[in-house]
C-alpha cells in the first residue's frame, strides 16, 4: 500500500507542477490486496487460479496528478482504491473518529 508520507507527496505535486515539477509516484494501491484475497477465495473454493496475476497500476505524474489528489481528504486517504467516494469519505469519517 502507498505509504501516508507517499500520500503527503501529491499535494507537493498538484502545488508545484506549474513550477516546473516534474515526477512520477508509482504505488501499490488497496485494490491489489483485494484481488489477491479473490484469488485466494478461488483456491478456497477448489476453482482454477493463474500461476501468476498481472494488474495494471497506475502511476500518478504531474499530467494526472489532479484526477487522484483530493485536497479535502486527509493523508491517509488511499488515492487508489475501488471505493466509491461515498464509501471513501464515511471511512475517513470513521478513521477521524477512532484517531
Amino acid at each position: 500500500m502507498t505509504s501516508r508520507r507517499q500520500q503527503r507527496r501529491y499535494p507537493r505535486m498538484v502545488e508545484n507542477k506549474d513550477k516546473g515539477l516534474s515526477c512520477i509516484a508509482p504505488s501499490n494501491p488497496t485494490y491489489t490486496s483485494a484481488e489477491a484475497l479473490r484469488v485466494v477465495i478461488k483456491a478456497l473454493n477448489g476453482e482454477d487460479i493463474p500461476g501468476n496475476v498481472v494488474m495494471d497500476i497506475e502511476t500518478v505524474t504531474e499530467e494526472n496528478v489532479d484526477q487522484y489528489y483530493r485536497s479535502d481528504m486527509p493523508d491517509s486517504f488511499w488515492v487508489l482504491t475501488e471505493l466509491d467516494d461515498d464509501s471513501s469519505e464515511a471511512l475517513q469519517v470513521v478513521s477521524t473518529l477512532w484517531g
